[in-house]
Protein backbone atom coordinates (compact mmCIF):
# COMPACT_ATOMS: atom_id res chain seq x y z
CA UNK A 1 0.00 0.00 0.00
CA UNK A 2 1.12 3.52 -0.82
CA UNK A 3 0.62 6.15 1.91
CA UNK A 4 0.38 9.80 0.82
CA UNK A 5 0.53 12.79 3.15
CA UNK A 6 -2.36 15.07 2.20
CA UNK A 7 -0.55 18.08 3.66
CA UNK A 8 2.18 17.90 1.01
CA UNK A 9 2.82 21.13 -0.91
CA UNK A 10 -0.41 23.01 -1.47
CA UNK A 11 -2.22 20.51 0.76
CA UNK A 12 -5.56 20.53 -1.08
CA UNK A 13 -7.91 18.20 -2.92
CA UNK A 14 -5.52 17.79 -5.84
CA UNK A 15 -3.43 15.32 -3.82
CA UNK A 16 -6.49 13.14 -3.31
CA UNK A 17 -7.46 13.18 -6.99
CA UNK A 18 -3.93 12.51 -8.26
CA UNK A 19 -3.45 9.67 -5.78
CA UNK A 20 -6.70 8.04 -6.89
CA UNK A 21 -5.60 8.32 -10.53
CA UNK A 22 -2.30 6.54 -9.89
CA UNK A 23 -3.99 3.96 -7.64
CA UNK A 24 -6.50 3.01 -10.34
CA UNK A 25 -3.93 2.86 -13.15
CA UNK A 26 -1.41 0.83 -11.19
CA UNK A 27 -3.87 -1.27 -9.19
CA UNK A 28 -2.24 -0.23 -5.93
CA UNK A 29 -4.04 0.37 -2.67
CA UNK A 30 -3.56 3.91 -1.39
CA UNK A 31 -4.17 5.69 1.89
CA UNK A 32 -4.25 9.48 1.97
CA UNK A 33 -3.92 10.98 5.46
CA UNK A 34 -4.03 14.62 6.58
CA UNK A 35 -6.61 15.11 3.78
CA UNK A 36 -6.77 18.78 2.71
CA UNK A 37 -4.88 19.71 5.87
CA UNK A 38 -4.01 23.20 4.64
CA UNK A 39 -7.54 24.27 3.78
CA UNK A 40 -9.88 26.38 5.93
CA UNK A 41 -12.22 23.39 6.18
CA UNK A 42 -9.84 20.40 6.22
CA UNK A 43 -10.91 16.84 5.49
CA UNK A 44 -13.20 15.53 2.77
CA UNK A 45 -15.84 17.95 1.52
CA UNK A 46 -18.87 16.72 -0.46
CA UNK A 47 -17.18 17.31 -3.85
CA UNK A 48 -14.12 15.30 -2.77
CA UNK A 49 -16.29 12.53 -1.39
CA UNK A 50 -17.99 12.41 -4.81
CA UNK A 51 -14.61 11.80 -6.46
CA UNK A 52 -13.74 8.94 -4.10
CA UNK A 53 -17.20 7.43 -4.52
CA UNK A 54 -16.94 7.68 -8.30
CA UNK A 55 -13.62 5.82 -8.38
CA UNK A 56 -15.04 3.11 -6.13
CA UNK A 57 -18.22 2.80 -8.21
CA UNK A 58 -16.29 2.53 -11.45
CA UNK A 59 -13.93 -0.18 -10.25
CA UNK A 60 -16.07 -1.97 -7.68
CA UNK A 61 -13.17 -1.22 -5.36
CA UNK A 62 -13.20 -0.79 -1.59
CA UNK A 63 -13.17 2.56 0.19
CA UNK A 64 -12.58 3.00 3.91
CA UNK A 65 -13.54 6.06 5.99
CA UNK A 66 -15.19 7.85 3.06
CA UNK A 67 -17.36 10.48 4.75
CA UNK A 68 -17.55 14.26 4.84
CA UNK A 69 -14.96 15.68 7.24
CA UNK A 70 -12.72 12.59 7.46
CA UNK A 71 -9.00 13.35 7.53
CA UNK A 72 -7.95 10.04 6.00
CA UNK A 73 -9.33 7.73 3.35
CA UNK A 74 -8.18 4.41 1.93
CA UNK A 75 -8.92 3.18 -1.59
CA UNK A 76 -8.32 -0.30 -2.97
CA UNK A 77 -9.21 -0.62 -6.66
CA UNK A 78 -10.37 -3.87 -8.18
CA UNK A 79 -9.20 -5.18 -11.52
CA UNK A 80 -12.50 -4.42 -13.27
CA UNK A 81 -14.25 -1.37 -14.66
CA UNK A 82 -18.04 -1.37 -14.76
CA UNK A 83 -20.30 -0.06 -17.52
CA UNK A 84 -21.37 3.54 -17.99
CA UNK A 85 -22.03 5.51 -14.82
CA UNK A 86 -23.78 8.68 -13.72
CA UNK A 87 -22.15 10.79 -11.01
CA UNK A 88 -23.84 13.60 -9.12
CA UNK A 89 -21.21 15.86 -7.56
CA UNK A 90 -23.92 17.80 -5.77
CA UNK A 91 -24.73 21.51 -6.10
CA UNK A 92 -21.86 23.28 -7.87
CA UNK A 93 -19.00 20.86 -7.20
CA UNK A 94 -16.60 20.73 -10.13
CA UNK A 95 -17.54 18.42 -12.99
CA UNK A 96 -14.30 19.01 -14.86
CA UNK A 97 -12.02 17.89 -12.04
CA UNK A 98 -13.81 14.53 -11.91
CA UNK A 99 -13.74 14.13 -15.68
CA UNK A 100 -10.07 15.03 -15.92
CA UNK A 101 -9.02 12.58 -13.20
CA UNK A 102 -11.38 9.67 -13.79
CA UNK A 103 -11.34 9.53 -17.60
CA UNK A 104 -7.56 9.97 -17.77
CA UNK A 105 -7.07 7.15 -15.25
CA UNK A 106 -9.33 4.74 -17.14
CA UNK A 107 -7.70 5.61 -20.47
CA UNK A 108 -4.25 5.04 -18.97
CA UNK A 109 -5.52 1.72 -17.62
CA UNK A 110 -6.09 0.75 -21.25
CA UNK A 111 -9.89 0.73 -21.19
CA UNK A 112 -12.87 2.45 -22.82
CA UNK A 113 -15.55 4.09 -20.71
CA UNK A 114 -18.47 6.54 -20.72
CA UNK A 115 -19.76 8.62 -17.82
CA UNK A 116 -22.30 11.40 -17.15
CA UNK A 117 -21.38 13.90 -14.46
CA UNK A 118 -23.77 16.41 -12.86
CA UNK A 119 -22.67 19.48 -10.92
CA UNK A 120 -20.87 22.72 -11.66
CA UNK A 121 -19.34 22.94 -15.12
CA UNK A 122 -17.79 26.40 -14.60
CA UNK A 123 -16.68 27.01 -11.03
CA UNK A 124 -13.92 28.85 -9.21
CA UNK A 125 -10.64 27.02 -8.50
CA UNK A 126 -11.16 24.49 -11.28
CA UNK A 127 -10.96 24.43 -15.09
CA UNK A 128 -14.07 25.70 -16.85
CA UNK A 129 -15.73 23.23 -19.19
CA UNK A 130 -14.46 25.16 -22.21
CA UNK A 131 -10.88 24.92 -20.88
CA UNK A 132 -11.29 21.19 -20.35
CA UNK A 133 -12.61 20.67 -23.88
CA UNK A 134 -10.32 23.03 -25.79
CA UNK A 135 -7.07 22.84 -23.80
CA UNK A 136 -6.88 19.70 -21.65
CA UNK A 137 -8.43 17.22 -24.08
CA UNK A 138 -6.09 17.97 -27.03
CA UNK A 139 -3.07 18.24 -24.71
CA UNK A 140 -3.86 14.84 -23.19
CA UNK A 141 -4.12 13.43 -26.72
CA UNK A 142 -0.56 14.62 -27.38
CA UNK A 143 0.47 12.18 -24.62
CA UNK A 144 -1.70 9.40 -26.06
CA UNK A 145 -4.54 9.77 -23.55
CA UNK A 146 -7.87 9.74 -25.39
CA UNK A 147 -10.62 11.65 -23.58
CA UNK A 148 -13.57 13.54 -25.04
CA UNK A 149 -16.73 15.18 -23.75
CA UNK A 150 -20.05 16.76 -24.66
CA UNK A 151 -21.73 19.62 -22.82
CA UNK A 152 -25.41 18.86 -22.22
CA UNK A 153 -26.21 21.69 -19.81
CA UNK A 154 -24.09 24.43 -18.23
CA UNK A 155 -23.91 24.61 -14.42
CA UNK A 156 -22.95 27.65 -12.32
CA UNK A 157 -22.75 28.40 -8.60
CA UNK A 158 -24.75 28.02 -6.39
CA UNK A 159 -27.24 25.53 -7.87
CA UNK A 160 -24.94 23.67 -10.24
CA UNK A 161 -27.22 21.41 -12.22
CA UNK A 162 -24.83 21.14 -15.15
CA UNK A 163 -24.42 17.90 -17.08
CA UNK A 164 -21.47 16.70 -19.15
CA UNK A 165 -21.06 13.39 -20.95
CA UNK A 166 -17.49 12.13 -20.91
CA UNK A 167 -15.81 9.33 -22.84
CA UNK A 168 -12.38 7.75 -23.05
CA UNK A 169 -10.56 5.21 -25.19
CA UNK A 170 -7.49 3.14 -24.30
CA UNK A 171 -4.35 5.29 -24.18
CA UNK A 172 -1.60 4.87 -26.76
CA UNK A 173 1.50 5.49 -24.68
CA UNK A 174 4.79 6.63 -26.20
CA UNK A 175 8.34 6.47 -24.98
CA UNK A 176 8.92 10.17 -24.33
CA UNK A 177 6.88 13.24 -25.25
CA UNK A 178 8.38 16.71 -25.39
CA UNK A 179 6.32 19.91 -25.48
CA UNK A 180 8.96 22.60 -25.46
CA UNK A 181 8.18 24.74 -28.51
CA UNK A 182 7.35 28.42 -28.15
CA UNK A 183 4.20 29.55 -30.00
CA UNK A 184 5.03 30.37 -33.62
CA UNK A 185 1.84 32.32 -34.33
CA UNK A 186 -0.34 34.80 -32.45
CA UNK A 187 -3.81 33.57 -33.39
CA UNK A 188 -5.92 33.60 -30.20
CA UNK A 189 -9.52 32.43 -29.75
CA UNK A 190 -12.06 33.75 -27.28
CA UNK A 191 -15.14 31.87 -26.11
CA UNK A 192 -17.47 33.84 -23.81
CA UNK A 193 -20.73 32.49 -22.44
CA UNK A 194 -23.46 33.55 -20.04
CA UNK A 195 -26.57 31.83 -18.72
CA UNK A 196 -29.87 33.43 -17.68
CA UNK A 197 -28.37 36.86 -18.37
CA UNK A 198 -28.49 39.28 -21.31
CA UNK A 199 -26.18 38.40 -24.20
CA UNK A 200 -24.52 41.79 -23.71
CA UNK A 201 -22.85 40.46 -20.54
CA UNK A 202 -20.98 37.75 -22.46
CA UNK A 203 -20.23 40.25 -25.24
CA UNK A 204 -18.69 42.71 -22.78
CA UNK A 205 -16.50 39.94 -21.39
CA UNK A 206 -15.30 39.06 -24.87
CA UNK A 207 -14.69 42.68 -25.90
CA UNK A 208 -12.66 43.34 -22.77
CA UNK A 209 -10.56 40.20 -23.28
CA UNK A 210 -9.93 41.11 -26.93
CA UNK A 211 -8.84 44.64 -26.02
CA UNK A 212 -6.45 43.29 -23.39
CA UNK A 213 -4.95 40.79 -25.81
CA UNK A 214 -4.41 43.34 -28.56
CA UNK A 215 -2.72 45.70 -26.12
CA UNK A 216 -0.34 42.84 -25.28
CA UNK A 217 0.50 42.31 -28.95
CA UNK A 218 -1.70 39.25 -29.52
CA UNK A 219 -3.81 38.74 -32.63
CA UNK A 220 -7.43 37.72 -32.00
CA UNK A 221 -8.44 35.09 -34.55
CA UNK A 222 -11.94 34.18 -33.41
CA UNK A 223 -14.53 35.43 -30.92
CA UNK A 224 -17.55 33.33 -29.91
CA UNK A 225 -20.33 34.73 -27.72
CA UNK A 226 -23.08 32.37 -26.53
CA UNK A 227 -26.12 32.45 -24.26
CA UNK A 228 -27.13 29.19 -22.60
CA UNK A 229 -29.62 27.95 -20.03
CA UNK A 230 -28.63 26.93 -16.51
CA UNK A 231 -30.16 26.53 -13.07
CA UNK A 232 -28.26 29.57 -11.80
CA UNK A 233 -27.24 32.71 -13.69
CA UNK A 234 -23.53 32.88 -14.44
CA UNK A 235 -20.78 33.71 -16.89
CA UNK A 236 -17.45 32.25 -17.97
CA UNK A 237 -14.82 32.94 -20.59
CA UNK A 238 -11.87 31.13 -22.15
CA UNK A 239 -8.93 32.61 -24.05
CA UNK A 240 -6.90 29.90 -25.75
CA UNK A 241 -4.37 29.05 -28.43
CA UNK A 242 -3.22 25.74 -29.89
CA UNK A 243 -0.59 24.78 -32.43
CA UNK A 244 -0.92 21.19 -33.59
CA UNK A 245 0.28 18.82 -30.89
CA UNK A 246 3.03 21.09 -29.57
CA UNK A 247 1.51 24.19 -27.92
CA UNK A 248 -1.50 24.32 -25.59
CA UNK A 249 -2.29 27.58 -23.82
CA UNK A 250 -5.42 28.72 -22.04
CA UNK A 251 -6.65 31.30 -19.57
CA UNK A 252 -10.17 31.23 -18.15
CA UNK A 253 -12.30 33.08 -15.61
CA UNK A 254 -15.73 32.75 -14.04
CA UNK A 255 -18.02 35.67 -13.30
CA UNK A 256 -18.98 36.56 -9.74
CA UNK A 257 -21.71 38.70 -8.24
CA UNK A 258 -20.46 42.28 -7.98
CA UNK A 259 -17.61 41.79 -10.48
CA UNK A 260 -17.90 43.65 -13.80
CA UNK A 261 -18.02 41.59 -16.98
CA UNK A 262 -15.11 43.67 -18.28
CA UNK A 263 -12.99 42.61 -15.31
CA UNK A 264 -13.82 38.94 -15.85
CA UNK A 265 -12.76 39.14 -19.49
CA UNK A 266 -9.55 40.97 -18.62
CA UNK A 267 -8.73 38.35 -15.95
CA UNK A 268 -8.95 35.52 -18.49
CA UNK A 269 -6.81 37.44 -20.98
CA UNK A 270 -4.23 38.27 -18.30
CA UNK A 271 -4.00 34.60 -17.32
CA UNK A 272 -3.46 33.66 -20.96
CA UNK A 273 -0.82 36.30 -21.71
CA UNK A 274 1.14 35.34 -18.57
CA UNK A 275 2.02 32.14 -20.45
CA UNK A 276 1.86 33.24 -24.09
CA UNK A 277 4.08 36.33 -23.91
CA UNK A 278 6.85 34.34 -22.22
CA UNK A 279 6.86 31.71 -24.97
CA UNK A 280 5.54 28.78 -22.93
CA UNK A 281 4.36 25.60 -24.64
CA UNK A 282 1.77 24.91 -21.92
CA UNK A 283 0.22 27.23 -19.35
CA UNK A 284 1.04 26.65 -15.70
CA UNK A 285 -2.41 25.21 -14.87
CA UNK A 286 -2.04 22.60 -17.60
CA UNK A 287 1.51 21.75 -16.57
CA UNK A 288 0.49 20.14 -13.29
CA UNK A 289 -2.42 18.29 -14.96
CA UNK A 290 0.01 16.65 -17.40
CA UNK A 291 2.36 15.31 -14.71
CA UNK A 292 0.57 11.93 -14.26
CA UNK A 293 0.41 11.45 -18.03
CA UNK A 294 4.18 11.91 -18.33
CA UNK A 295 5.00 9.79 -15.28
CA UNK A 296 2.91 6.82 -16.39
CA UNK A 297 4.59 6.43 -19.76
CA UNK A 298 8.17 6.89 -20.93
CA UNK A 299 8.47 10.33 -19.35
CA UNK A 300 8.28 13.74 -20.94
CA UNK A 301 8.90 17.45 -20.64
CA UNK A 302 7.01 20.72 -20.94
CA UNK A 303 8.00 24.37 -20.99
CA UNK A 304 5.74 26.45 -18.74
CA UNK A 305 5.58 29.93 -17.26
CA UNK A 306 5.49 29.27 -13.50
CA UNK A 307 6.86 26.93 -10.88
CA UNK A 308 3.70 26.41 -8.83
CA UNK A 309 2.94 24.51 -5.63
CA UNK A 310 0.36 22.47 -7.53
CA UNK A 311 3.06 21.40 -9.98
CA UNK A 312 5.54 20.40 -7.31
CA UNK A 313 2.86 18.57 -5.33
CA UNK A 314 1.82 16.47 -8.31
CA UNK A 315 5.46 15.69 -9.04
CA UNK A 316 5.95 14.41 -5.48
CA UNK A 317 2.86 12.22 -5.67
CA UNK A 318 3.98 10.88 -9.07
CA UNK A 319 7.40 10.00 -7.64
CA UNK A 320 5.82 8.22 -4.67
CA UNK A 321 3.81 5.94 -6.97
CA UNK A 322 6.16 5.41 -9.89
CA UNK A 323 9.67 6.14 -8.60
CA UNK A 324 10.12 8.57 -11.50
CA UNK A 325 12.86 11.18 -11.48
CA UNK A 326 11.90 14.79 -12.10
CA UNK A 327 13.47 18.22 -12.37
CA UNK A 328 12.36 21.83 -12.76
CA UNK A 329 14.94 24.04 -14.46
CA UNK A 330 14.57 27.79 -14.85
CA UNK A 331 15.32 28.99 -18.38
CA UNK A 332 14.95 32.75 -18.59
CA UNK A 333 11.31 33.57 -17.87
CA UNK A 334 10.25 29.93 -18.29
CA UNK A 335 10.53 26.62 -16.44
CA UNK A 336 11.40 23.30 -18.07
CA UNK A 337 9.72 20.40 -16.30
CA UNK A 338 11.24 16.99 -17.01
CA UNK A 339 10.07 13.57 -15.88
CA UNK A 340 12.23 10.51 -16.47
CA UNK A 341 11.21 6.94 -15.85
CA UNK A 342 13.55 5.19 -13.43
CA UNK A 343 15.32 2.25 -15.04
Amino acid sequence: MIRIDGSLGEGGGQILRTSLLFSLVQGKEVEIYNVRAKRDKPGLRPQHLAVVTAFASVTGGRVDNARVGSDWVRFCPSSEVTGSLEIDVGTAGSVTLILQTLLSAISLRGLSYSVRVRGGTDTRWSPTYDYFENVYEPAAAAFGVQVSSNMVRRGYYPEGGGLVEGHCLPASLGEYVSLDSAPASKGVRISSVCANLPRSVAARQADSAAAYLRSAGESVEEVKVDVEEADSPGTSILVHHREGSAVFLGGDAVGERGVKAEDVGAAAAASFTASATKGASVDHHLADMLVPLMALQGGGEVLTDDDTQHLRTNLEVAAAFTGCLYSITKEGALYRVRILKRD
